[in-house]
């Protein structure tokens, strides 16, 4: 217990404080239910978070899209959805999904998603779209789930699940 040295009129006295251990296991910690996973970065090249030029993908594209993640919680599968032009008020469903299964050795980890299915004819109308990626630390719920509800429609989650987005705001549907 720490005890907190309080003045006469009440205030706390300047410089008091506990001094909370930190864990010596560093290496084999876990950060909790509520470490949010976060996307560092993307590959190939053409989903840098830098590159200024856009993302063009072909209706169908085969290529992979790497998402490299941070997730202090090595516990934890992580699940990935990606979605095109997402409305709230006028949501549709999620593009791409895919999912990385834990427990893990490291709090890096790489998810392999698929693009084949993010541009449809109905996107390749030489518009730019803005595409972004949702990683949650919990399954995502069904939208008939009644956990669901008061959420976004295809963006639900269980009440402890963390997590969080990455947006490419140029990308651009082509007809191969």
């Amino acid at each position: 217990m720490c005890a907190i040295p309080i003045t006469a009129t009440g205030a706390l006295s300047a410089g008091s404080g506990c001094v909370i251990p930190v864990p010596l296991e560093l290496e084999n910690a876990d950060a909790g239910p509520t470490a949010a996973p976060v996307i560092l970065s993307a590959s190939p090249d053409e989903f840098s978070f830098s590159n200024n030029g856009g993302i063009v993908l072909d209706v169908g594209d085969t290529r992979r899209l790497g998402l490299t993640i941070r997730d202090p919680d090595r516990q934890d599968s992580l699940y990935i959805r990606i979605f095109v032009d997402y409305d709230p008020l006028n949501p549709s469903n999620f593009s791409s999904e895919c999912m990385v299964p834990g427990p893990s050795d490291s709090e890096i980890r790489v998810a392999d998603c698929t693009t084949s299915t993010i541009c449809t004819s109905a996107l390749a109308d030489g518009k730019t779209h803005f595409m972004e990626a949702m990683v949650a630390d919990r399954e995502f719920l069904d939208v008939s789930d009644p956990r669901a509800e008061g959420q976004p429609p295809f963006r639900a989650l269980p009440e402890d699940a963390a997590y969080s987005f990455r947006a490419w705001p140029g990308l651009t549907c082509t007809v191969p």
